[in-house]
């Protein structure tokens, strides 16, 4: 739960931010900045903090579709892909730009069938 509040949360401040000008890859890099230095994140919340980032870059060109109608879904894929695959992915970066990737494009594909 904790995962799916903190991925939420960073989504809907980096589009924030996004929508206020601040190019969003600068965005991007505060929240996981800002998430890095909280101390009562664990590395979990750190990381889905920094993955809804990722996703919120590209979230105005999913469709016409409101802005709930984006948020909700990515983070529920983006928490079910950190929690399913915590354990799976090994390695060197990568990871989280996958998970926010898939995210996104099932996100899609849940939109235009619906």
């Amino acid at each position: 739960m904790k995962v799916l509040i903190t991925s939420t949360a960073s989504l809907i401040i980096c589009y924030g931010m996004i929508l206020k000008g601040i190019h969003p890859v600068i965005a991007s890099a505060l929240v996981g900045f800002i998430a890095s230095h909280l101390k009562f994140f664990d590395i979990n919340l750190k990381a889905a903090a920094y993955c809804a980032s990722f996703a919120a870059i590209g979230i105005d060109e999913l469709t016409n579709h409101g802005f709930l109608y984006k948020v909700i879904p990515i983070c529920f894929f983006i928490t079910f892909l950190l929690i399913v695959w915590k354990r799976r992915f090994v390695g060197f970066g990568g990871k989280l730009g996958t998970i926010a990737f898939l995210s996104t494009g099932l996100t899609l594909i849940l939109l235009r069938v619906l």
